[in-house]
């Protein structure tokens, strides 16, 4: 065979059947070793042979490092990288250090071009993993290979969707007393105010006592629920010896006042107080038939207990006098 005849040969007129009457099995072999050259045989005798000469001069393979950082105007460039050779695919073992020392740049060395059986070797090369770097690569082993470094852009922090804010509102509440200044000593250390919203219990109270004023108020209170305005009212927690009068509303604020009990008052009845200390009790008729058909009788709530006296929200004066709320507590019923 040789380079005239386009390195291509054939054996024709072979034997298919040996003395035995059984079938050869045909092989090749090189029988001339090239030198410098290692040679390797594939194929079948219907397919036809292959010898493929491998040189088995060692090889090297250079490896080159650049950086697309803008000369690291980041500051992110680390002092070195790990570079590593793979044989076929597969880790060698073998790895690189290269740095500004070096000039970015090395060599594996004295690489063998084929193993054992002749077959050649495929060589490449796999970067360590840069932080804040993305590495691509180029070029092969007879030019050498390029690994290049492109700084990963900084992706803009999102701008979180802003939560839509709940509108909130306040309910403050004032206590007065219609007892002579406490004349009968009767008055109690504090009381208790529960707030409503729609006519049920929230859940959330004021302790009013002479250390805060008698005044209080709840605060962060949602205007809406469900799309639908939030009525807010109070109920105070009974007061023996006392009943109890509302004025005001949610948005300018209620206010309570304690009439003392006296002779010939019933306890939680709609008669009006005559001296109330500051003139804020209200006059008031049968808290059961207010003039507009509201809800003044009637007006806790089924969840409240029997012991409050509850604000109705929308009771007037049948008399016209005075600002027309009033309360009375299911005692009184």
């Amino acid at each position: 065979m040789s380079k005239a005849l386009e390195w291509k040969g054939e054996f024709a007129n072979l034997r298919e059947l040996g003395p035995d009457g059984q079938a050869i099995d045909y092989s090749l072999t090189e029988d001339t070793a090239v030198e410098g050259f290692t040679a390797s045989v594939t194929g079948s005798l219907e397919n036809g042979f292959t010898v493929k000469n491998v040189s088995g001069k060692a090889q090297n393979v250079s490896v080159t490092k650049e950086w697309d950082d803008d000369k690291d105007a980041a500051g992110k460039r680390p002092d070195q990288v790990t570079v590593h050779l793979l044989v076929n695919g597969e880790d060698s073992g073998q790895s690189l250090i290269l740095n500004k020392d070096n000039g970015w740049k090395g060599n594996f060395s004295e690489l063998d071009a084929a193993d054992s059986l002749g077959t050649a070797i495929t060589y490449s090369v796999l970067e360590e993993d840069v932080e804040g770097y993305t590495a691509s690569t180029s070029g092969d082993v007879q030019d050498g290979f390029v690994i290049t470094n492109t700084i990963k852009k900084s992706e803009p922090t999102p701008t979180p969707t802003p939560t839509p804010a709940v509108e909130t509102t306040s309910v403050s509440v004032t206590k007065a007393w219609s007892d002579e200044n406490d004349a009968s000593g009767k008055r109690p250390a504090e009381v208790v105010i529960h707030l409503l919203a729609n006519g049920r219990d929230t859940g959330k109270t004021l302790t009013l006592s002479a250390d805060n004023n008698w005044k209080g108020t709840f605060f962060g209170l949602a205007v809406q629920e469900n799309g639908t305005d939030i009525e807010y009212t109070v109920a105070e927690e009974q007061v023996t010896d006392y009943n109890a009068y509302f004025s005001g509303n949610a948005e300018d604020g209620f206010k309570v006042t304690n009439a003392l009990v006296t002779s010939g008052t019933t306890p939680n009845s709609p008669t009006n107080p005559s001296n109330t200390d500051n003139g804020s009790g209200s006059n008031s008729s049968n808290p059961s038939s207010p003039s507009n058909g509201g809800s003044g009788s009637n007006s806790s709530s089924p969840t409240n207990p029997s012991n409050w006296t509850v604000h109705p929200a929308i009771a007037t004066n049948p008399s016209g006098k005075g600002d027309g709320t009033m309360t009375y507590s299911d005692a009184a019923k």
